[in-house]
């Protein structure tokens, strides 16, 4: 497998059979990334390279199985389903690191020492871990790192992910290809390939944003601790964070559900000024802009509004909130 080229500081996307790429696709970095950082984002139409003449239509099809959209329905926290497999697959909780936690004082790893830092790392050697989507190439330095303090990674990502040749390189021990094109399925399909694996794993997670919430779906389903299902499907989105956050008693700004312009006006009361006028989905300070009279909220809103294109970006498939 060869790493997938650069071109234009964005992942380079080509197409040589008839339904899948035969080069690894790679996550585009956002255009409007702020200095010093970056996101990533599933590529689209527009980052595609036909020179080769290939199908368009073909091609989007590839990306869709590689690349778990934004705002992707899952399977409910207290579905039946999810309670069974957590029920029925126990974590083995089989590295090192859990055999000998239960020795250690927990004062023990909270301390800020170099002592504190030897002994984490010690418990750490000999761990295996799932990654859910492993991101866009500049994340090996990640698995580079995890691989020198001897933890063993499996990387479950899509059929053309950059992470497959992983294997080959000695970097990963083990790449699990799951479709992420069907939505309903995606996790019993992802449970289904776990344990059909002889590896155990002591901990689940992932380097891609939109994929957290199928991770933790995973971790529960295999008895690892993990954050609660729940919070994370309330994390991304920014006004139920606010609700859950203030019913909870913490302190929170004032905020208002903007699903229209006509929501502009009493959003304006009850907030004051001045504020910030952002979409409830996005990312990486996209689309935020700070308002200090009603005006300039409805200009803003209605410069926003006109950024929430799907065909964009597909971060606005869940939603124009704001």
């Amino acid at each position: 497998e060869r790493g997938a080229e650069e071109k234009g500081g964005e992942g380079r996307i080509c197409s040589e059979k008839s339904s899948m790429s035969s080069v690894p696709v790679d996550y585009a970095l956002d255009r409007r990334h702020m200095p010093g950082a970056q996101r990533e984002r599933i590529p689209d139409a527009a980052d595609l390279d036909l020179d080769d003449g290939g199908d368009a239509e073909l091609l989007s099809s590839s990306l869709r199985s590689n690349f778990m959209p934004a705002g992707m329905p899952l399977i409910e926290p207290e579905d039946p389903v999810l309670v069974q497999y957590a029920q029925a697959s126990p974590s083995s909780l089989a590295s090192p690191m859990f055999h000998n936690l239960p020795n250690v004082k927990p004062e023990q790893l909270r301390t800020a020492s170099d002592q504190a830092q030897a002994l984490r790392r010690k418990l750490l050697r000999g761990a295996s871990v799932l990654i859910v989507q492993g991101g866009y190439s500049g994340k090996r330095f990640v698995y580079e790192k995890l691989k020198e303090l001897g933890v063993t990674i499996t990387i479950m990502d899509g059929p053309d992910s950059i992470w497959r040749g992983a294997v080959d390189d000695g970097l990963i021990e083990d790449f699990v290809e799951l479709d992420f094109a069907d939505n309903a399925t995606v996790f019993e399909r992802a449970m289904d390939a776990v344990l059909a694996l002889e590896q155990k794993f002591d901990a689940v997670t992932t380097y891609f944003e939109d994929a957290v919430a199928l991770a933790a779906r995973i971790a529960t389903a295999l008895g690892l601790e993990n954050n609660p299902v729940r919070a994370c499907d309330q994390a991304r989105n920014k006004r139920v964070t606010r609700q859950v956050m203030r019913d909870c008693g913490l302190p929170v700004p004032k905020f208002y559900q903007i699903m229209s312009e006509a929501d502009l006006e009493p959003a304006c009361d009850l907030v004051g000024f001045p504020a910030i006028l952002k979409p409830v989905f996005g990312a990486a300070s996209m689309g935020v802009n700070k308002v200090h009279s009603t005006e300039e909220t409805v200009a803003a809103y209605k410069k926003i509004f006109a950024t929430l294109d799907v065909k964009d970006d597909s971060i606005w498939a869940q939603g124009t909130e704001m």
